[in-house]
């Protein structure tokens, strides 16, 4: 019962953002933000972008964003998409397809996941232009809609399931990154 409720509650979301007009120009700005997107090629060159501005001290960094893009396109393409099934909104009557797409699966959104796992990823390294990244993550999720790709829930689940992977990358990083050795003397009480 919850769940028919909420996947009523998703298509009558996706049918609203979908049904918005179209002018060409709206349609060229999602279809750009989507495709800059994909494959996390955006998000690759905001880290480059730091690693040149950071003059390299962290070469690990785009280690760790590189180590979160390819782990967000294996889970959400490789094995979430195959064993959920949801097939895209494109082959639903009604529905707006501003491009075609080859993919038939719709649940989570990849570009969801790469999206919110990036900018965890970036906005941890550079704090400063962490608004910017959630930002443009969220842009990317709702051209996806727009353009007839994907449901809202899964760009949703999608979102959650990146920042879970951010974390993940981050926690490990952590665990992996050498230890600072502790001085000679220890300060405190004498």
């Amino acid at each position: 019962m919850i769940a028919q409720s909420l996947l009523e509650l998703d298509r009558f979301v996706f049918t609203a953002i979908n049904s918005l007009p179209h002018p060409r120009s709206m349609d060229i700005i999602a279809m750009v933000v989507s495709g800059i997107s994909g494959y996390g090629l955006i998000w690759l060159f905001f880290g480059g972008l730091l690693v040149i501005r950071e003059e390299i001290r962290d070469h690990r960094f785009i280690g760790r964003l590189g180590t979160t893009i390819a782990l967000s396109l294996g889970v959400s393409e490789l094995l979430l998409k195959p064993i959920i099934g949801r097939l895209r909104p494109i082959f639903e009557a009604g529905t707006t397809v501003v491009v075609p797409i080859a993919g038939h699966y719709s649940f989570p959104s990849t570009h969801a996941v790469v999206a919110f796992a990036s900018a965890r990823i970036l906005s941890q390294k550079e704090p400063a232009i962490g608004i910017f990244m959630y930002v443009l993550a969220v842009c990317v999720c709702l051209s996806r809609i727009y353009l007839g790709h994907h449901y809202p829930l899964d760009t949703v689940f999608g979102s959650v399931l990146g920042l879970l992977i951010g974390e993940f990358v981050l926690f490990i990083a952590r665990l992996l990154s050498p230890k600072k050795k502790a001085g000679k003397y220890r300060r405190g009480r004498v």
